[in-house]
């Protein structure tokens, strides 16, 4: 039987990028077939087309950005952009694609290149990463014993999502003011007014990894997950509070803590500005923003053309009625929320139990006592 062993990517792999693809030609081909970019959002999918360049089982990384490194398994018929890179198993005899993406995405994140203002991991770099490879039989059990890890938290995010689309359903009842709703007597009147023309705004500072000194400051980069705290550090070269932050991907949050963040994170903030109001403008933001990504990314110039509809009262703005609607919406947040109670803190706990079983099971030194075992 076959021992374990070492081998690099580009020698067990041809590696290759995805090509150039514009918003007009998505849209002017739109089909079935997923195009899938360098986001984490939604598995990657940017959209989808009429044609595809890759049918099968394949294994594609993110080359360069904020989620540099990151790795996922493909398969069917499918296309990427330029910035993601493609790894074609020469000989499925030596490795499964399903094992190569459950093993790489160990290491991979080892090797990006933070140094750099736009962090990468290119096909050079990827070529000469060494992986463990055992038998694969030992790889199927592996790999069986993972999915199911894997399944299980598709399906919590799947009923944390259906959850989430309820709680915007009552919320656009709340603060759509041209649609009749269940909520009409709570606010008189409204206007559209530039975001900017309520909120001073300003950028956050780049820090590139190599400078960030570890601390207890939350970081913000541009991301969802963790609602884009990335890590803590003690640098204090900038310091925000009692923001409502926008990244270049268009995610919002409010923030009525300390934090750093970095410069494709836009803050906003008023003197009005509170814990008793935030909720009300970071979902009207929310609510008239467009989606953005890599390939069109929200700026200060899109800030300062984005309108939305508040709350007035005498040429004022309306705090009474707009924290009453703060108020309705917190309470629908927290009745929609114990509907899944737990859910977000399962989640969490399904992911770590993952990346523990994930680590423990790929570990050399467990992969060589496998194959030891096997052979008696």
């Amino acid at each position: 039987m076959r021992e374990l062993k070492y081998y690099k990517i580009g020698e067990i792999c041809d590696i290759s990028r995805g090509k150039t693809y514009t918003k007009q030609y998505i849209a002017n081909h739109s089909g079935k077939y997923p195009l899938y970019s360098s986001q984490t959002i939604n598995n990657g999918v940017l959209g989808y087309i009429s044609s595809y360049d890759f049918d099968g089982e394949y294994v594609t990384w993110t080359t360069d950005g904020v989620y540099a490194g990151t790795i996922f398994y493909r398969d069917k018929k499918f296309s990427l952009t330029t910035h993601c890179g493609l790894l074609s198993i020469k000989d499925k005899n030596i490795i499964s694609p399903k094992f190569l993406s459950y093993i790489l995405s160990i290491n991979s994140k080892k090797y990006v290149n933070y140094a750099s203002s736009n962090p990468n991991l290119t096909s050079n770099v990827m070529a000469e990463i060494s992986i463990p490879v055992p038998p694969l039989e030992k790889q199927k059990e592996i790999v069986d014993k993972l999915d199911k890890f894997v399944t299980l938290e598709a399906e919590l995010k799947a009923e944390l999502e259906a959850r989430g689309k309820q709680y915007n359903h009552y919320r656009d009842q709340l603060l759509n003011w041209t649609t009749p709703n269940i909520f009409k007597n709570v606010i008189e009147s409204e206007r559209t007014v530039l975001i900017t023309d309520l909120f001073n705004y300003e950028r956050g500072k780049r820090l590139i990894k190599a400078n960030r000194i570890k601390g207890d400051i939350p970081f913000v980069t541009a991301g969802h997950l963790n609602d884009g705290i990335s890590e803590y550090i003690s640098n204090e070269e900038k310091i925000f509070e009692n923001c409502i932050t926008i990244d270049m991907f268009g995610n919002i949050f409010w923030r009525p803590y300390k934090f750093m963040c970095d410069d494709n994170i836009i803050c906003l903030g008023s003197d009005f500005l509170n814990e008793s109001n935030a909720l009300y403008f970071v979902e009207k933001i929310k609510m008239t923003i467009n989606k953005f990504d890599y390939s069109k990314q929200y700026r200060i110039k899109h800030l300062e053309n984005h309108r939305i509809s508040v709350s007035f009262i005498r040429n004022e703005l309306d705090h009474k009625a707009i924290n009453n609607v703060s108020l309705l919406l917190n309470t629908i947040w927290k009745y929609t929320n114990n509907l899944y109670a737990g859910l977000p803190n399962e989640i969490e706990l399904r992911a770590k139990q993952y990346e523990y079983y994930r680590n423990l099971l790929l570990a050399p030194a467990n992969l060589r006592e496998r194959e030891r075992e096997s052979t008696y």
